[in-house]
């Protein structure tokens, strides 16, 4: 088996894991070696603050989701069918609030 690697959700620099295993449910995250940030913050939230990061477009979030999160093909089409949608509406929503104040 292929040992798997992980990149820093800030700079993008690849690392050997996101967390050390000290005991049974002792971690402790890991730093990047290059911009000294924890490598992946993501870990530790909830999954409505990775939404809300993928609605703001952040790109820490985007690479967390796709390098780093271990999740099936069929789950991973959904969630991203889901932040098209969503990514949509707020486009939609925007261009109409635009399109009522120029006709102030």
């Amino acid at each position: 088996m292929s040992e798997r690697h992980v990149v820093c959700v800030c700079c993008g620099s690849e690392s050997s894991s996101i967390y050390t295993e000290f005991a049974e449910g002792v971690i402790r995250l890991k730093r990047c070696d290059q911009c000294k940030s924890v490598v992946d913050r993501y870990v530790e939230c909830d999954f409505i603050v990775l939404l809300l990061d993928i609605l703001l477009h952040k790109p820490q979030a985007f690479r967390h989701l796709l390098f780093n999160r271990k999740v099936t093909l069929p789950s991973q089409l959904k969630f991203w069918f889901v932040c098209v949608i969503c990514t949509a509406c707020i486009f939609y929503v925007s261009v109409c609030v635009c399109t009522c104040a120029h006709s102030l």
